[in-house]
């Protein structure tokens, strides 16, 4: 191999592939202090080789850190050692042997080790050793270059190749690179390549993490940081054992919240499943069609009203109609609504009917008759009521600025049908309590409970109605009773407190006019869904639902309730059949 040392220019000089491959630049700046003190030349020649592809050129084939300096300060031409190559020398063994006096990289040595194994390949029968020619070249020991071999056949082309590298940058040992080779070709759990890594940052003790390897999910950070004392043998096997214990139990819960997790689908403006549709719209103008074959199957439309625009109902100033609802009077807005619901009225069946939770709101602070302007249009369009509840709060709330008007001890709840004949009705009647006895007794309608009495006709009455009537003897009947929830707690979870819908009927509620007007597998309709209470009680009640909401956010909220009470009965109903079978059995 002859040599020359000659002057060429900078402009004629490529870079050479393989050099490129196997070795780094230096970081910028490594050379400068060095060539201030030898006048901005570089006191070893950069070494090259005449270019087979690029003719009149020179391949550089060392000193790149030094070549990249006189290209950044303009150098047009340097002195150069030429090495003449003859027939059988390799290109790719003199950029190694012209490197050897680099300080190198983890990375370049690994460079280097894979150039030697491929040039002294394993020869069955062969007398060359391969594992002490490859120490000889690198300066190992044979018995390290068997147990790099090894390494090198797991890893090679895989994530955790970075390992070698790390060996032979001293930054892990021999020893523990193989013990982490072991656990990843037989533990059954998939280890990433951070997770490895960060065992080996943190100085992870092997023995104690074959211990975890079905523990925990290393993976995940916080658990790692519970145990890593554990693993650096700074916590005590006591420790250890109750600190397992603790986390078997936060895991499973865990992974309980993981399960119920309910993913809202992406969709527009209509959601279907197995038993809800939910559309999203005015229910005043709403394209029908995706129900049209509802037409005269809804057994029930239950739910509260709108109220005066811009009252106890935001102004909605995006609508088409927003200045003439905004004028309307109380009077005007009572035949508005009654309109809307009278646009369901061929979706009713026969028997069907219509439950209103209502009560009246203030215009210009006082009352504006609202709920009697109501019944008055609801009747001029043929419904007629056929009951009227009340709905009792045990906790109504204080008044207050940021909260909307549910402020009342009480809301009426009216029932319209336009066949009060052959209405729907399940007798809500319930004694939950010891054996009622009774007696029957005589009086007139005098008031007197002489049999003798003159004024009147005579009649017979049972003592039933003092049990009967729950809220006093003269008044009615018909009374729900229970606590209205603080808006804060509806759906609190909710970071943007404007999404939290702050008037929603409680579900017991809903419930209870459910179980009254249907059956399970009838249809039910809540035209102003809201965030979906009374789908709830239709869903959990066995029947379906159909709901028209048209805030957006409202309309998200509903699709995840529906979704999660239809997760749950089908739960439900796979441990009934259980139950039902090993019953049986």
């Amino acid at each position: 191999m002859k040599t020359e040392q000659k002057r060429i220019s900078l402009e004629s000089i490529v870079r050479n592939d393989y050099h490129e491959k196997m070795y780094t630049p230096a970081t910028d700046g490594y050379l400068n202090k060095s060539l201030e003190r030898s006048g901005g030349k570089p006191i070893n020649n950069l070494v090259v080789i005449r270019a087979k592809i690029h003719k009149g050129k020179y391949e550089l084939v060392s000193g790149g850190t030094r070549y990249d300096f006189m290209v950044k300060n303009g150098v047009k031409d340097c002195e150069v050692t030429l090495i003449y190559l003859e027939a059988n020398d390799s290109v790719e063994d003199l950029v190694v042997d012209l490197n050897k006096q680099r300080i190198k990289t983890g990375y370049e040595l690994y460079n280097e080790f894979k150039h030697f194994s491929k040039k002294y390949p394993p020869i069955k029968g062969g007398s060359l050793n391969r594992n002490i020619e490859i120490g000889l070249e690198m300066g190992f020991a044979p018995e390290k270059v068997k147990k790099l071999v090894m390494l090198y056949n797991q890893f090679n082309n895989t994530e955790f190749e970075f390992l070698i590298p790390w060996i032979l940058q001293n930054k892990i040992s021999l020893e523990t690179a193989h013990q982490y080779r072991k656990l990843l070709k037989t533990s059954t759990n998939n280890y990433d390549v951070n997770t490895v890594k960060k065992l080996i940052e943190n100085n992870c003790d092997y023995g104690r993490l074959s211990k975890l390897d079905k523990v925990i999910d290393l993976s995940n950070d916080s658990e790692f940081r519970v145990f890593n004392s554990f693993l650096q043998k700074t916590m005590s096997e006591n420790e250890y054992e109750n600190i397992v214990s603790s986390h078997k139990k936060t895991k499973a819960n865990v992974d309980k919240f993981k399960n119920d997790i309910i993913k809202v689908p992406d969709v527009d403006d209509q959601f279907t499943s197995e038993n809800s549709i939910l559309l999203k719209g005015n229910s005043g103008n709403i394209n029908l069609s995706p129900i049209d074959h509802l037409k005269g199957k809804i057994k029930c439309i239950i739910g509260s009203c709108e109220y005066g625009y811009d009252t106890k109902r935001p102004g909605r100033e995006w609508e088409s109609e927003h200045e003439k609802l905004k004028n309307m009077s109380s009077q005007e807005f009572a035949a508005h609504v009654a309109s809307i619901y009278y646009r369901y009225k061929e979706y009713l069946s026969e028997d069907g009917s219509i439950y209103v939770i209502i009560n009246d709101y203030k215009k210009d602070k006082v009352y504006s008759l609202f709920v009697e302007y109501f019944v008055i249009e609801m009747e001029k369009l043929g419904f007629k009521i056929i009951s009227k509840k009340m709905w009792i709060k045990t906790n109504p709330l204080p008044h207050g600025e940021n909260v909307k008007d549910t402020t009342e001890a009480f809301e009426y709840i009216y029932r319209f049908s336009c066949n009060p004949k052959i209405t729907f009705t399940n007798s809500l009647k319930m004694y939950d309590g010891e054996e009622i006895s009774y007696q029957l007794v005589s009086g007139c309608t005098n008031h007197s409970n002489k049999e003798t009495g003159v004024i009147g006709e005579k009649y017979i009455q049972s003592s039933l109605s003092n049990i009967r009537n729950t809220l006093s003897n003269t008044y009615c009947e018909d009374i729900i009773r229970g606590n209205v929830g603080n808006p804060g707690d509806y759906f609190r979870q909710l970071e943007n407190k404007e999404d939290r819908h702050s008037s929603t009927s409680p579900v017991y509620l809903t419930g209870v006019l459910t179980l009254e007007g249907s059956q399970k597998g009838d249809y039910i309709m809540d035209i102003w869904n809201g965030v979906g209470n009374t789908m709830m009680s239709s869903l959990l009640l066995d029947r379906k639902h159909i709901g028209i909401e048209i805030e957006e956010k409202y309309f998200h909220q509903s699709i995840k309730k529906a979704i999660m009470v239809e997760k749950f009965n089908k739960n439900k109903e796979t441990e009934e059949l259980k139950i039902n079978q090993a019953t049986a059995a």
